[in-house]
């Protein structure tokens, strides 16, 4: 796959996972069953309890060889409790 493909991809992730919440697509984009297709249902299902309305907008995306990282801006409006999602601290 090309830079533009791996990035195509992401973006797409993005979209159907994250900003439709549909989770049943994990599987196409994930080993079903590993433990990084469970973490993100889970993910998913705790920011749409919290933040019913939140978008993930991508504002850049970096690519290099078959890695592409996201920088992007999350907005909701909150309106439930927010369990168990991991936030990085940055360290």
């Amino acid at each position: 796959m090309t830079l533009e493909d791996n990035k195509a991809l992401v973006q797409r992730f993005v979209e159907e996972i994250f900003n439709e919440g549909n989770t049943a697509a994990i599987a196409s984009f994930c080993v079903p069953g590993s433990m990084f297709a469970g973490g993100i249902a889970g993910q998913v299902k705790s920011l749409k309890t919290a933040f019913p309305d939140y978008h993930l907008t991508v504002e850049y995306m970096f690519a290099e060889g078959d890695k592409v990282a996201v920088r992007g801006t999350m907005n909701g409006t909150n309106t439930g409790p927010l369990v168990g999602f991991l936030l990085s601290s940055g360290e």
